[in-house]
């Protein structure tokens, strides 16, 4: 994932964003060892992908006081 932040009139626009792809990674072959836990697994990673995001939000927003 990655971010962007631009000077704004009110402060600054953030914007975040990731990509999943469909190419093979790592992460498609840990899916293929354990395909009964694959809705599990991508939940997982979105939650570290949010969390990561929402980290990114709270320092800008300390940088900024």
């Amino acid at each position: 994932w990655g971010f962007e932040v631009d000077p704004h009139k009110d402060g600054a626009v953030v914007r975040q964003w990731a990509k999943v792809g469909t190419g093979r990674s790592p992460f498609s072959d840990f899916i293929d060892q354990h395909p009964d836990k694959e809705g599990a697994i991508v939940a997982h990673r979105m939650s570290v992908w949010r969390d990561g995001m929402a980290a990114n939000l709270a320092e800008l927003e300390q940088l900024t006081r």
